[in-house]
Formats: C-alpha cells, sequence, structure tokens
C-alpha cells in the first residue's frame, strides 16, 4: 500500500448477498465472489494504511458491507417509484434528484441535485461510522461518507458526467487534491 496514494472503487457487478449474511433475491444480477472478497481486502489495507477511498456506485454499495451494512438486493424490496436504472437514456444525462447535506464532503453540490443513475441495489442498512449525506426524494442513499477514515461514496456515476456537469467533476477534484 506504500506505492498507492488513493483508492476508487468503481461500479459493476452486484455484491454478493452472503457477505451480509442474506440467501440471493430472484432479482439479485450477476456476482463476482473474487472481485468481491479482492476489494474488501483492498479497502480494509487502504484504511489500515490512511489511504483516502472514493466509492462509485457498487463502490459504495461494497464499503457500505464492509462497515457491516446491508444492501437491498434489488430495488423491487422498496417501495421507490424513481426510476433509478434510467437505461435507455445515455448515461451523461442527470435523471433524478438527489438532496445533499450540506455539511458534509459534497456541500459544494446543491442541496437539491440532479444525477444519472444505473443501479438496482441499494443500502438497507447504513453501515457503522458511516454517514448518509444525499438522498434521493424516494428517501433511498444516494452517498456516504465517513469524515475521520478519509472515505466518500455516491451512488451515482459523476465519471460520465463530468465533462458536462462541473459539479460531477469536482468530486474528483477533491478526491485527487486530498480534501475528502
Amino acid at each position: 500500500m506504500t506505492l498507492v496514494d488513493k483508492i476508487v472503487l468503481t461500479g459493476g457487478a452486484d455484491v454478493s448477498p452472503y457477505l451480509y449474511g442474506e440467501e440471493p433475491n430472484a432479482k439479485l444480477g450477476t456476482t463476482d465472489p473474487i472481485r468481491d472478497r479482492f476489494e474488501l481486502a483492498t479497502i480494509k489495507a487502504a484504511l489500515e494504511a490512511n489511504k483516502p477511498i472514493l466509492g462509485v456506485c457498487r463502490g459504495l454499495q461494497l464499503l457500505n458491507v464492509y462497515f457491516g451494512g446491508r444492501l437491498y438486493q434489488d430495488l423491487s424490496q422498496t417501495s421507490s417509484q424513481i426510476k433509478h436504472l434510467q437505461s435507455p437514456t445515455p448515461q451523461e444525462i442527470p435523471t433524478h434528484h438527489i438532496s445533499v447535506e450540506q455539511e458534509s464532503a459534497l456541500g459544494f453540490l446543491p442541496e437539491n441535485y440532479m444525477v444519472n443513475s444505473f443501479h438496482h441495489q441499494v443500502i438497507k442498512d447504513l453501515g457503522q461510522g458511516l454517514t448518509a449525506i444525499a438522498h434521493g426524494n424516494d428517501g433511498l442513499v444516494e452517498a456516504i461518507e465517513n469524515k475521520e477514515k478519509h472515505v466518500l461514496a455516491v451512488q451515482w456515476h459523476p465519471e460520465c458526467t463530468w465533462e458536462t456537469e462541473h459539479f460531477d467533476k469536482k468530486i474528483f477534484e477533491i478526491f485527487a487534491n486530498g480534501t475528502i
């Protein structure tokens, strides 16, 4: 970990429910147990070395599980009426609003901000030491942080919108500049 400055956990396959003590739901997508184990070990090493971590989509979900939280394996397990899986809308177009805690690492975002959305898993129970810092209008968690451990994670994909949404670009800037 001495050659690594920071860690970015990206989107991808569903997080295995076995990691938080549940059997797979019928709507669970593809999982990757090898990737799960590797990224959990990476999170552990980064935290032990006090390296900042940025999670995106699956990265947020896996961080939540690492800290002892649980996930809804599919949005059908919630009462949400928001379309969190925005396809066929292009990925660079924001499609739903979130409310952002202004006293958080994302406090530079407008309080009512629009994001893109490509997920069907979502936080059910927040992990220990994590703070929910943004929510969708349906109440579902859209961003988390642990200031003490330098962890920030978002449910949306700012890597798809950073060229057109300057606030999403700033997420990467604050991460790169070490302000989380």
